[in-house]
């Protein structure tokens, strides 16, 4: 279990990241299109450069597709940490705090930054997007709040 800030916001992030991605490929794949995994990350990736250029391109487009989700949700774990760092409770309420967190990072997501980006818009009927907030509330949120609550004399006000 991470004992420092770092340890936190790496650990957290990429475990969480981890279950996000797991989920995403599964649901495509066996309940969505049969998309497999490369189509998932070169869909992330289209946030960059659109989804003609994710799908034509091959390996460096998966390669950023997991680099970028993974980079995101590190950020999103720094963002919890650092909060936890000022507000104890985030810390002795982790079970509470941490889904309401991924649920907030879910509607960030899906209706500030996907739609900012050059992604399309996924258009995911009522079922995955049930099942997507659940995910990020458990799955994102929770495990981040997890390990910042580990953290080891952290200041805390």
């Amino acid at each position: 279990m991470p004992r420092s800030v770092a340890g936190a916001i790496i650990g957290g992030g990429l475990l969480a990241g981890l279950i996000d991605i797991t989920y995403a490929c599964a649901y495509t794949y066996f309940f969505g299109s049969g998309a497999t995994p490369d189509r998932v990350f070169k869909y992330v990736a289209s946030g960059w450069f659109g989804i003609d250029a994710a799908r034509a391109g091959g390996g460096e487009m998966i390669a950023l597709g997991a680099i970028s989700h993974f980079g995101i949700v590190v950020v999103m774990a720094a963002v919890y940490v650092l909060a936890r760092l000022r507000v104890r409770v985030l810390a002795t309420k982790w079970f509470l705090f941490g889904p309401l967190y991924g649920a907030a990072l879910y509607l960030a997501m899906n209706f500030i930054v996907v739609p900012l980006s050059n992604a399309p818009d996924p258009q995911f009927p009522f079922w995955p997007t049930f099942t997507g907030v659940i995910v990020h509330m458990i799955g994102i949120g929770m495990v981040i709040a997890f390990f910042a609550a580990k953290i080891e004399h952290a200041p805390a006000t």
